[in-house]
């Protein structure tokens, strides 16, 4: 799950290259597109939406930092 967590923002998007991205053109079958999955839609449903518990988390982190800095330039 370590790798997951690397990669939040962009786990439930393709994995590709700007080669695959020009190859695409060409791919009739739809082989060159490769998601993450998982075992169930349960599953694929929790890693979702722990992905996106973890960029609220994130988010406000970033903000309770923005906060302080705030607070500490006004004082």
């Amino acid at each position: 799950m370590s790798n997951m967590i690397l990669n939040y923002t962009t786990y439930l998007t393709s994995k590709s290259s700007a080669l695959t991205g020009m190859g695409n053109i060409f791919d009739f079958a739809g082989s060159y597109q490769e998601y993450n999955t998982s075992n169930t839609e349960l599953e694929a449903d929790a890693k979702a939406t722990f992905l996106d518990w973890l960029v609220v988390g994130e988010d406000l982190k970033n903000a309770l930092h923005r906060f302080k800095d705030e607070q500490q330039i006004a004082v």
